[in-house]
């Protein structure tokens, strides 16, 4: 799958691909005008996120899929109840888990023995990654680490390879997804990374609802954004998230150079698929 600049996937549809908005449309767009809390590119940059109107700790938390008690570690210098307009957050990625694993947030009321069947893995090697925690007492938003298992996706042709969730299935050769999620995969072209994130952030369909917040990142030595939903996104995007990074060298694909890979996943899966991440190199 390439697209031309912009880009818009609809999970509602597992055997569509993703529609590509082409550049001469561009310039019809009109991007939403968010009264007291408009998004922009550098509203987060290194992981930093800058408080915007009507945020709260818990919504900041929620927005990125983060225990609010993690959120509060690493920034023990913030009074929750006292955040203010401006402020910078550090927005924490991942708990720290060892060399080959990844670390997995307890949703619902998900049991030790969901967890185990889910992610194919025995319950002797989740108790080995987590020697320090009690896994038969897990409470709902904690972190635990998950030893790295899963299929291999390879594309040569977009030059990208990753680890997805055992579970999931081929819906195309671009698609993948199971009951708990899924990844869609293509080519962007565009020369700025700022504009490319920002065009997919204000789609006209507001794919990731009105206020998404957008993470400024480097993966594979290369810069790269993390988008994510707001609360008001549409339920039919399945909790759509993307991750948007810069090819080390611009690939090739029927005569036209794209210089990004863009990842559109659930936004419970995205950040274990990310740090999975390789370029192949031709």
């Amino acid at each position: 799958m390439t697209c031309s600049y912009n880009s818009l996937c609809h999970p509602e549809n597992s055997n569509q691909s993703c529609s590509c908005v082409k550049p001469s449309n561009l310039n019809n767009m009109v991007k939403p005008q968010i009264p007291g809390n408009q998004f922009t590119p550098k509203s987060i940059t290194n992981h930093n996120y800058i408080i915007r109107p009507y945020d709260t700790f818990y919504s900041i938390s929620q927005m990125f899929d983060i225990n609010p008690d993690v959120l509060l570690e690493a920034n023990s210098d913030v009074i929750p109840n006292r955040i203010f307009i401006g402020q910078p957050l550090y927005i924490p990625l991942s708990t720290v888990c060892e060399k080959g694993t990844f670390s997995y947030i307890i949703k619902k009321s998900k049991s030790l023995t969901f967890i185990s069947r889910n992610f194919r893995i025995s319950l002797n090697k989740l108790k080995l990654a987590n020697p320090k925690t009690n896994l038969r007492n897990m409470t709902l938003g904690q972190h635990i680490c998950i030893p790295k298992t899963g299929h291999n996706y390879q594309n040569s042709e977009l030059e990208i390879n990753f680890l997805y969730p055992l579970n999931w299935r081929k819906n195309n050769s671009e698609r993948y997804s199971g009951s708990d999620g899924f990844f869609q995969v293509a080519a962007i072209g565009g020369y700025s990374l700022g504009e490319v994130c920002s065009n997919e952030a204000f789609h006209i369909l507001k794919p990731y609802g009105s206020q998404p917040a957008m993470l400024r990142t480097i993966a594979e030595e290369q810069e790269a954004c993390i988008m994510f939903p707001s609360v008001d996104q549409a339920q039919e995007m399945q909790s759509q998230a993307v991750f948007i990074v810069r090819y080390p060298k611009p690939v090739v694909i029927k005569g036209q150079i794209y210089n990004f890979f863009a990842l559109w996943a659930d936004k419970y899966h995205i950040k274990e698929i990310i740090r999975t991440i390789t370029f192949i190199t031709k």
